[in-house]
Protein backbone atom coordinates (compact mmCIF):
# COMPACT_ATOMS: atom_id res chain seq x y z
CA UNK A 1 0.00 0.00 0.00
CA UNK A 2 1.32 3.43 -0.90
CA UNK A 3 0.93 6.71 0.99
CA UNK A 4 -2.76 7.47 1.60
CA UNK A 5 -4.05 10.35 -0.52
CA UNK A 6 -6.32 12.93 1.08
CA UNK A 7 -10.05 12.46 0.32
CA UNK A 8 -11.37 14.42 -2.66
CA UNK A 9 -14.55 16.50 -2.28
CA UNK A 10 -16.68 16.40 -5.43
CA UNK A 11 -19.25 19.08 -6.26
CA UNK A 12 -21.53 19.52 -9.23
CA UNK A 13 -18.78 20.49 -11.70
CA UNK A 14 -16.43 17.97 -13.31
CA UNK A 15 -13.03 17.59 -11.64
CA UNK A 16 -10.00 15.77 -13.00
CA UNK A 17 -9.20 13.06 -10.45
CA UNK A 18 -5.75 12.43 -11.93
CA UNK A 19 -4.70 16.07 -11.51
CA UNK A 20 -6.38 16.46 -8.10
CA UNK A 21 -4.72 13.35 -6.65
CA UNK A 22 -1.42 13.54 -8.59
CA UNK A 23 -2.02 10.00 -9.85
CA UNK A 24 -0.63 9.74 -13.38
CA UNK A 25 -3.09 9.09 -16.20
CA UNK A 26 -3.07 5.36 -16.99
CA UNK A 27 -2.30 4.27 -13.43
CA UNK A 28 -4.73 1.76 -11.92
CA UNK A 29 -6.69 3.27 -9.03
CA UNK A 30 -9.41 2.43 -6.52
CA UNK A 31 -12.22 4.94 -5.95
CA UNK A 32 -14.66 4.77 -3.03
CA UNK A 33 -17.55 7.18 -2.49
CA UNK A 34 -17.66 8.01 1.23
CA UNK A 35 -20.62 10.40 0.98
CA UNK A 36 -24.40 9.82 1.09
CA UNK A 37 -24.79 11.18 -2.48
CA UNK A 38 -24.13 9.52 -5.84
CA UNK A 39 -21.16 10.59 -7.99
CA UNK A 40 -20.60 10.21 -11.76
CA UNK A 41 -17.29 8.95 -13.14
CA UNK A 42 -16.24 9.54 -16.75
CA UNK A 43 -13.13 8.61 -18.73
CA UNK A 44 -11.39 10.54 -21.50
CA UNK A 45 -11.84 14.19 -22.44
CA UNK A 46 -13.62 16.48 -20.00
CA UNK A 47 -17.40 16.05 -20.34
CA UNK A 48 -19.58 19.11 -20.94
CA UNK A 49 -20.84 20.85 -17.80
CA UNK A 50 -24.39 19.51 -18.19
CA UNK A 51 -23.35 15.98 -19.18
CA UNK A 52 -24.77 13.05 -17.24
CA UNK A 53 -22.71 10.54 -19.22
CA UNK A 54 -20.52 8.17 -17.27
CA UNK A 55 -20.75 5.51 -14.61
CA UNK A 56 -22.78 6.28 -11.47
CA UNK A 57 -20.96 5.52 -8.24
CA UNK A 58 -23.57 4.92 -5.57
CA UNK A 59 -23.46 6.32 -2.05
CA UNK A 60 -21.50 4.90 0.88
CA UNK A 61 -24.43 2.75 2.06
CA UNK A 62 -24.28 0.63 -1.09
CA UNK A 63 -22.17 -2.29 -2.21
CA UNK A 64 -21.68 -0.30 -5.45
CA UNK A 65 -19.94 2.68 -3.84
CA UNK A 66 -16.56 1.70 -5.27
CA UNK A 67 -14.86 1.36 -8.63
CA UNK A 68 -11.49 -0.03 -9.67
CA UNK A 69 -10.01 1.83 -12.63
CA UNK A 70 -7.70 -0.44 -14.68
CA UNK A 71 -4.21 0.52 -15.77
CA UNK A 72 -4.06 2.09 -19.21
CA UNK A 73 -7.22 4.16 -18.63
CA UNK A 74 -7.57 7.71 -19.91
CA UNK A 75 -8.15 10.74 -17.65
CA UNK A 76 -10.79 10.09 -14.97
CA UNK A 77 -13.37 12.80 -14.21
CA UNK A 78 -15.91 13.00 -11.37
CA UNK A 79 -18.88 15.15 -10.37
CA UNK A 80 -21.84 14.88 -8.04
CA UNK A 81 -24.92 13.44 -9.69
CA UNK A 82 -27.20 15.91 -7.89
CA UNK A 83 -26.66 19.67 -8.00
CA UNK A 84 -25.90 21.09 -4.57
CA UNK A 85 -25.02 17.70 -3.08
CA UNK A 86 -21.34 16.89 -2.58
CA UNK A 87 -19.55 13.59 -2.82
CA UNK A 88 -16.36 12.63 -0.98
CA UNK A 89 -14.04 10.22 -2.76
CA UNK A 90 -11.18 8.15 -1.46
CA UNK A 91 -8.87 7.73 -4.47
CA UNK A 92 -5.83 5.47 -4.12
CA UNK A 93 -3.39 4.02 -6.68
CA UNK A 94 -3.43 0.23 -7.02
Amino acid sequence: MSQTIKDVPVGDTWINLNTTTSIAVGTAMAILNKAPHWVLLAEGAQPSADSTDGIPLRDMRSAYANSNIPSGSLTIWAKSLRAGKAGLLSVQPL
